[in-house]
């Protein structure tokens, strides 16, 4: 099962594809011929009871040569050069759950280590080479330095929930940060919430929508930056075409859930 999809932004015919199983693929030729990456597995907690899911590929729009994966749920690796060698940049998330009891999670495995690496989502700066940001279940995180340090953002102090399923910067504002926040995994609420000023302070987008499950993707338009939509793991869709102030619901057809991916044009 696929489970993310990435262009290189300076080669259209070279794109990376992460399955389920933990592997990533690679094309040189526009998807003529495929190799599968020799890209090592971090290490740090047990094994989960479900196959690892490469949840998101980002290739840095700066610099083409680093290539970013997180997995759910072992961690986050990075690739300087392309794809051809990766390496394990996960260490320092896994520090933070030793040092802050309130970023320990073991539900799965039972490791207090297990939330940090259950990755969701990544999103590279547009304008600040090596600026990643990171979302898991234990909230949203950032690094300066292409992955080997971590520093929380402190979602908390704007947002009652903090299970973090999407991040996303702006195409066209890089200081403009969307992140699609719930209660759990699975829940009865979600929220879609902004940062304009670079992830030090935050603010609610949805307007109060009802948003009835947890909210899984959040998307931008690359044509009008007022233009976003949003999806939660029940099949609801909504958006906005005046940044948020007003929405249109969108729901997909009776029985259609589990939303992992979304574009808005």
């Amino acid at each position: 099962m696929v489970w993310s999809i990435a262009f290189d932004p300076d080669d259209a015919d070279t794109m990376f594809v992460g399955v389920e199983g933990f592997a990533i693929w690679r094309t040189r030729n526009g998807g003529g011929a495929w190799e599968r990456l020799d890209v090592p597995a971090p290490g740090g907690i047990p094994e989960c009871p479900f196959a690892t899911r490469v949840t998101r590929i980002a290739v840095d729009p700066n610099d083409s040569g680093r290539v970013y994966a997180g997995l759910e749920v072992l961690g986050v690796v990075r690739s300087l050069d392309g794809g051809d060698s990766w390496a394990d940049v996960s260490g320092d998330l896994l520090a933070l759950a030793a040092a802050n009891e309130h970023l320990q999670s073991g539900l799965l495995t039972g490791d207090p280590h297990e939330g940090m690496v259950d990755i969701h989502a990544i999103s590279v700066s547009r304008d600040q080479p090596g600026k990643v940001y990171l979302a898991n279940r234990m909230g949203l995180f950032s690094t300066e330095d292409a992955g080997e340090k971590w520093t929380e953002l402190g979602i908390g102090r704007f947002s009652p929930v903090t299970y973090a399923r999407d991040v996303y910067v702006s195409s066209h504002d890089p200081e403009r940060i969307f992140a699609a926040l719930s209660p759990a995994s699975v829940s009865d609420a979600g929220a879609l919430w902004c940062s304009d000023d670079g992830a030090r302070s935050w603010r609610r987008f949805d307007a109060d929508l009802p948003i009835a499950a947890t909210l899984m993707k959040v998307a931008e338009s690359p044509l009008d930056p007022a233009r976003v939509c949003c999806g939660a793991r029940n099949g609801q869709v909504f958006g906005t075409e005046d940044a948020g102030a007003t929405w249109r619901d969108m729901p997909l057809p009776d029985g259609v859930s589990g939303i992992y991916a979304m574009a808005c044009a």
